[in-house]
């Protein structure tokens, strides 16, 4: 979502783009433009070594992804609710 593409085609060392982001992991160019609080998110969920990969709870406990505004939060009360969705319109979603 941050670039409008993929960054590579398959991860696999034969893809040229993914055999320069394995050769320059945490200073992969395209993601340098990032932020750099989403860029290391970004370089976490995409780290090459499975044991040192992000998990879902990694995520979702990671500053940035806290940082996403919600419509609706059930475990808020409806003020509080209230007081989210003013000055933006955003359709609801409802976090598992």
């Amino acid at each position: 979502m941050a670039f409008c593409s993929l960054p590579w085609k398959s991860a696999e060392v034969s893809d040229q783009r993914f055999k320069y982001y394995i050769d320059h992991f945490k200073h992969y160019w395209p993601m340098d433009r990032l932020k750099p609080i989403l860029r290391t998110l970004i370089y976490n969920i995409l780290n090459p070594n499975p044991v040192e990969r992000f998990t879902i709870k990694n995520i979702i406990e990671d500053g940035w992804f806290k940082e996403i505004v919600i419509c609706h939060d059930e475990s808020l009360s409806e003020e509080e609710n209230a007081k989210i969705r003013i000055n933006h319109n955003h359709n609801c979603v409802k976090v598992i």
